[in-house]
Parts: C-alpha cells; sequence; structure tokens
C-alpha cells in the first residue's frame, strides 16, 4: 500500500471522521475492469451497489476536473514543487495536521476543511 493510501486509510478510520475532502471528478465507479470477460458479461448490479454507484458518481461529479488535475501536477513538476496543492484553500488544513503531528506524534481526527 501506497503512504497516500496508508495516510487516507488512517484518516478515514478514525472514529467520528468526516469526510469533507477534496475530491476528482473521475469515471471509477464506472469501471469494471477488475472483473474478467465472462464475469462483466453476467453481472447483475445488486441495489446495494447501484446505490454506491449513484452517490458516489453525485460526489465526484462535484469535484475537480481530472485536465485542471492534470495541470496542476504538470506545474508543479515544472516549478520543481514537492507538495502539489489541488485544492490550495486546504493548505491551512494541512499544515495544522502537520504541526499536530510534530508537536503530538498523533494524526488530526477528522479531515478538517
Amino acid at each position: 500500500m501506497g503512504s497516500n493510501a496508508v495516510l487516507a486509510c488512517s484518516q478515514c478510520c478514525r472514529p467520528n471522521s468526516e469526510l469533507n475532502h477534496p475530491v476528482f471528478n473521475t469515471r471509477i465507479v464506472e469501471s469494471a475492469r477488475d472483473r474478467d470477460a465472462a464475469s462483466a458479461e453476467t453481472h447483475a448490479t445488486s441495489a446495494g451497489e447501484q446505490a454506491f454507484q449513484d452517490g458516489t458518481s453525485k460526489l465526484l461529479a462535484r469535484g475537480m476536473d481530472t485536465a485542471e488535475v492534470a495541470e496542476t501536477v504538470v506545474n508543479a513538476i515544472r516549478n520543481d514543487e514537492f507538495w502539489v496543492l489541488t485544492h490550495p484553500e486546504w493548505k491551512d488544513v494541512l499544515t495544522e495536521r502537520l504541526r499536530l503531528l510534530i508537536e503530538s506524534n498523533q494524526l488530526q481526527r477528522g479531515f478538517g476543511g
């Protein structure tokens, strides 16, 4: 598991977490690439799966467009920036997380923002 995934999991699994963070407008919930061909042909979507897909699709539709994310990343690489902030308004949230981690070796509860 990558370091970003570890951080995301550690933050998501905290009690009383708030899922209020930047998202990107992708089609990930429409992907069936992990299904083999036979399963993809015969798969019947359950009501729960459809509800999840619908809710997640609505959330992602409000997210930053992937072309804008790509432009931000490319600009950060060109400018030799270590931290790529796709949502600059989150800088204060990230600063507070880092302060808490340095001062008390504790992760912040919730996502902030």
